[in-house]
């Protein structure tokens, strides 16, 4: 366990995603996860860790799902607290203004 750069992980994971999304037509149509692992707590401030996801994910229509999982991690930690959130997308507890952006859900 130690820290982890949540942000820039999920930066190359929605670039990756967005570079699939707009290379193909039906890439608009697949379902689109991130598996976010970690055994540490985010080197960053969970405000902008939560800016990131609402930034990409407004892009692509908010339709990425997040599953994270923790190791090692206690589940009363911030890292736990951010994996939860993240996972939810739940942007207003972080005071980012989400209006119009739909609750997160598994469409598969």
């Amino acid at each position: 366990a130690g820290l982890t750069n949540y942000e820039a992980a999920l930066q190359l994971a929605f670039t990756q995603i967005e570079a699939k999304s707009t290379a193909s037509q039906t890439g608009g149509n697949r379902h689109k996860v991130i598996l976010f692992l970690t055994d540490g707590e985010p080197t960053g401030r969970a405000t902008d860790i939560m800016q990131t996801i609402y930034d990409h994910n407004s892009k692509l229509g908010f339709s990425v799902v997040i599953l994270t999982y923790g190791m090692h991690i206690d589940r009363s930690s911030q890292a736990a607290q951010i994996l939860n959130d993240m996972a939810l997308q739940n942007y207003q507890s972080y005071g980012i203004r989400s209006s119009g952006s739909p609750p997160v859900s598994f469409p598969f």
